[in-house]
């Protein structure tokens, strides 16, 4: 059974879409403008992209680039706010959708969902560790270990220390791994956890 890891990972914020921010008592266009670009965005990735369309093409024609270089930029406040108040509803609306599709059996789809999600991060790990995460459960289960274990020791790296989120049913590709059995260890040591290998 595929567990949704939000609950081991960190707790979800609510970033609604819905939720409109005022200045001066006006609604923000520009914030509204991104928000309909990324929309369309995921509803293009859930429709099927065109053979002829790149994720990170669309990415980039959003302005998503753009907004994530904005978010880092400590001298342009206003550029920086609105960066800050919409990216992470990108991040949560992708991570959501990439889940929805997980769990029902489309890891292929999922994985752009997870690929949208990563890269409307702006460089936060505690959020990068479940982008990471994810993607190694999607490339898990489409028995892509290189790119799983990659995604996973990433997620290590940006902050993953619970030894349970590694029970996944999504890891039975790569459990018996050298690497994965790595991984599982250290968190397991860093726990304080050195018992069983994990089934």
């Amino acid at each position: 059974m595929l567990i949704y890891p939000a609950l081991l990972l960190f707790p979800l914020h609510s970033m609604s879409w819905v939720d409109t921010d005022y200045k001066n008592g006006e609604i923000i266009e520009e914030e509204i403008s991104y928000r309909q670009k990324f929309q369309s965005v995921l509803l293009k990735i859930e429709q099927g992209l065109e053979p002829d369309q790149s994720l990170n093409w669309l990415l980039f024609d959003a302005g998503l680039k753009g907004l994530v270089k904005s978010a880092k930029n400590q001298k342009d406040r206003s550029d920086r706010s609105l960066a800050v108040r919409t990216l992470p509803g990108v991040e949560m609306d992708a991570q959501n959708k990439g889940w929805a599709y997980l769990e029902n059996g489309d890891p292929k789809k999922a994985i752009q969902f997870f690929e949208v999600a990563l890269n409307a991060n702006t460089g936060d790990g505690y959020r990068m560790r479940y982008n990471h995460y994810s993607l190694a459960c999607a490339h898990a289960i489409l028995k892509n270990e290189k790119k799983a274990l990659e995604n996973l020791q990433k997620a290590v790296e940006n902050g993953l220390s619970n030894p349970s989120a590694l029970e996944n049913d999504c890891f039975d590709s790569v459990k018996e791994t050298p690497k994965f059995q790595e991984i599982l260890k250290k968190l397991r040591e860093n726990q304080g956890d050195k018992g069983r290998k994990l089934d």
